[in-house]
C-alpha cells in the first residue's frame, strides 16, 4: 500500500508535466503520440489499451475538447482555451496566450512572476480532475470543428486528391462555388488578389456575400487573406461594403456583423507574402502551391483533402492560416 501511495504522486506529477508540455505548441500541434496522457484511463477505456498511439492521440483530443467545452464554465473554460490554443486561440503564439491567461486570472499578474507557478498547477489539476471524472464513452459533442473521433486511422503517408490544374476537376464551376455556398461553420480564403472570388458578376458576388453572412449569423468564421497591395485591399473592402455590409444593413443584421468583427470571426488581413493559396470550407481544404513563375499558375496542380482523409495536414494548414491572421492587422472596421 505504501508503494501505491508513492507511485500516485509521481504519476500525477508526470501528467502535470505532460499537460505543461502541450502549452507551447497548443493541443493540435503537439507531439501527443509519445505523451503519457494517452495512458489516462479515460483514453485507454475508450480506445483499448492496445490501440495505436495515433488512435489514442485523436481520442485524447476529442475528450479534452469535450471536457473544456462541456465541463468547464466561464473563466475556467476561457483559461484552458488560452493555454492550449483552442477555439479562437488556435494559431495564437504561445507568448500571447500566456500573457492573456495571466491577465484573465488577475489583471495585475504576469506569466513569469505570478501565474506559471502555483496558479498554473491549480488550473491544470482542475483539468486532470475533470478528465478523471469523464466517462470513457459519453457521446458528447465538441465545440471544435475537428471531429477527430470520426476520422479513420490515418496513414502517416496521406494521399490527397490531386487535380492537374484548378480547372481540371469535374463540374469545375460548381466545385469552387460549393466551397463557400455549402460552408456552415468556416470559410477561409488565402490568395494573392482573390479576383476569381470577388471580381466576378454581381450575381456571383451577391451569392458569396449571402453565404458569408449566413456563416457569421450561425456563429461561424470567415477569414480572408490577400496580397498587401493597395489596389487589392481597396477591391476587397469594396466587396465587403457592397455585398456584405450593405445587405446586412438592409436586413437589420449589422449587430451580427459588428459582433463577428469584434470576436475576430470576420477578418480580412493583407500580408506581404504567402507560399500557397488555399480555400478552407468546414472540414475541406483545397491547396494551390504558388509556382516560381506566374505564367505557370494556370498549369499548376491543386491538392485537396478533408479532415477525415488527412487529419494532421488539415490541422497544420489550418493552424498556419490562423497564425497568419492573428499576426497581421485586420483592415475591416465594424460597420455602424
Amino acid at each position: 500500500m505504501a508503494a501505491e501511495r508513492t507511485r500516485e504522486p509521481e504519476q500525477l506529477k508526470q501528467y502535470l508535466g505532460a499537460l505543461k508540455a502541450l502549452i507551447p505548441p497548443g493541443l493540435y500541434a503537439a507531439e501527443l503520440e509519445t505523451s503519457p496522457l494517452l495512458e489516462l484511463p479515460v483514453v485507454t477505456g475508450a480506445t483499448g489499451a492496445s490501440a495505436s498511439p495515433n488512435a489514442k492521440a485523436r481520442r485524447f483530443i476529442e475528450i479534452f475538447e469535450r471536457v473544456v467545452t462541456a465541463r468547464l464554465v466561464k473563466n475556467d473554460r476561457a483559461a484552458m482555451e488560452m493555454l492550449f490554443a483552442l477555439d479562437d486561440w488556435a494559431g495564437v503564439p504561445a507568448r500571447d496566450r500566456r500573457a492573456a491567461v495571466a491577465k484573465l486570472r488577475d489583471q495585475h499578474w504576469t506569466w513569469e512572476s505570478n501565474y506559471r507557478k502555483e496558479p498554473l498547477d491549480r488550473d491544470l489539476m482542475m483539468v486532470l480532475r475533470a478528465l478523471a471524472r469523464e466517462p470513457a464513452e459519453s457521446g458528447g459533442t465538441t465545440a471544435s470543428p475537428a471531429r477527430v473521433a470520426d476520422a479513420p486511422e490515418e496513414n502517416p503517408v496521406f494521399a490527397p486528391t490531386c487535380y492537374a490544374t484548378k480547372f481540371a476537376m469535374p463540374d469545375v464551376y460548381r466545385f469552387w462555388n460549393d466551397l463557400c455556398f455549402s460552408a456552415r461553420k468556416r470559410f477561409y480564403l488565402v490568395g494573392g488578389t482573390n479576383k476569381s472570388w470577388f471580381s466576378k458578376s454581381s450575381e456571383q458576388s451577391t451569392a458569396l456575400g449571402e453565404a458569408m453572412r449566413r456563416i457569421l449569423a450561425d456563429g461561424g468564421q470567415v477569414k480572408i487573406v490577400s496580397r498587401d497591395d493597395q489596389v487589392v485591399i481597396a477591391q476587397t473592402k469594396h466587396f465587403f461594403e457592397r455585398f456584405v455590409f450593405d445587405p446586412a444593413t438592409a436586413h437589420g443584421e449589422l449587430p451580427v456583423i459588428a459582433r463577428a468583427i469584434g470576436e475576430q470571426r470576420l477578418v480580412y488581413v493583407p500580408i506581404a507574402h504567402s507560399n500557397y493559396d488555399a480555400v478552407v470550407s468546414d472540414d475541406r481544404l483545397v491547396l494551390l502551391p504558388i509556382p516560381n513563375t506566374p505564367s505557370f499558375r494556370n498549369e499548376a496542380m491543386v491538392l485537396g483533402w478533408t479532415l477525415e482523409t488527412g487529419y494532421h495536414p488539415f490541422m497544420n494548414y489550418l493552424a498556419d492560416i490562423d497564425r497568419t491572421v492573428s499576426e497581421a492587422e485586420s483592415v475591416l472596421v465594424a460597420p455602424r
